[in-house]
């Protein structure tokens, strides 16, 4: 990528110094009614990530083609659901260079389940194996692991279960093997939480080291619909920021009314991805700035 383009890509030109790259854009991937979660870190100049990648090509692939982003050093998938992992394939289809993709592979009868809906082993292992015919080294990824690190930036797991390992066992389905990590910087702390369901997020709330689940910003699990981690969870963030990858109809439905409420009592700003669009947050700022799609300017 040419430095001006990532000038255009952080809206900032200030922001090209090598002193103000960690950037976070919650690209909006969600499709109609269809929910997906995508989410570029900026680690550097040359050092682009994605936390999971939407359930398909048709919003992912403009987006990396538009910004000139045709090389991710990782993919981090949350948890193996289509919307989460789909738009792995189309990015290597593309062309796109991966150097490494992070993704828990669960037990065929765990995951076939949840088949055809959720989780699809054959899927799943078919992905992975494309991957790795093209060079991209795939492994799984274990609570305290640093998964990248920049001189500024730095992505952890925190919390990385099974269903062989869970506390909880299998209650939670696939969205409780969601891998919760933190994005943190000198100014601000990010929380991406994946698809954490009840099950699992009553147990966290209990049982979590103190300060450990503490964010500036978080990136509320399961697309803010009723089945996601409970209140006392997000009592423990304490979280001024919440984002939700959300289509508009979904957030305003009554599926996700008590998650709208807690947010919105709670929280200085929240944003939906079907509603505001695609978003870049800018956390080398405190409080962190969010830049809306609709101010960009590209030309």
């Amino acid at each position: 990528m040419k430095p001006w383009t990532l000038c255009f890509l952080l809206f900032n030109l200030a922001a090209c110094s090598n002193n103000k790259l960690s950037t976070w854009v919650m690209i909006d991937v969600t499709e109609a009614s269809k929910q997906a979660d995508a989410h570029l870190i900026v680690f550097g100049s040359e050092d682009f990530g994605l936390i999971d990648t939407g359930f398909s090509k048709n919003k992912i692939i403009p987006f990396l083609e538009k910004h000139k982003i045709s090389h991710l050093k990782n993919i981090w998938i949350s948890h193996p659901h289509k919307d989460h992992y789909g738009g792995v394939q189309p990015i290597l289809e593309a062309g796109i260079k991966v150097d490494r993709l992070r993704i828990n592979v669960p037990s065929k009868s765990f995951c076939d389940i949840e088949k055809p809906w959720g989780c699809d082993y054959e899927h799943l292992t078919s992905v992975i194996a494309l991957a790795k015919s093209k060079g991209v080294i795939v492994s799984q990824m274990k609570a305290g692991e640093t998964l990248h690190q920049s001189p500024k930036v730095k992505l952890e797991a925190l919390v990385s279960y099974s269903d062989k390992t869970s506390p909880t066992g299998r209650q939670g389905g696939i969205n409780d093997t969601s891998v919760i990590m933190a994005l943190t910087t000198d100014q601000n702390r990010v929380l991406f939480t994946g698809d954490l369901n009840a099950p699992l997020g009553e147990w966290l709330s209990k049982h979590s080291m103190p300060g450990l689940l503490k964010a500036d910003l978080i990136k509320v699990p399961h697309h803010g619909t009723e089945g996601c981690a409970p209140n006392s969870f997000f009592d423990l963030t304490q979280s001024n920021f919440a984002f939700v990858t959300a289509p508009e109809d979904l957030w305003l439905s009554e599926r996700s009314k008590r998650i709208r409420e807690y947010w919105l009592s709670h929280a200085k700003q929240v944003f939906i991805s079907g509603i505001h669009g695609t978003l870049s947050i800018d956390l080398t700022e405190k409080p962190a700035s969010v830049t809306k799609e609709k101010w960009w300017n590209f030309k």
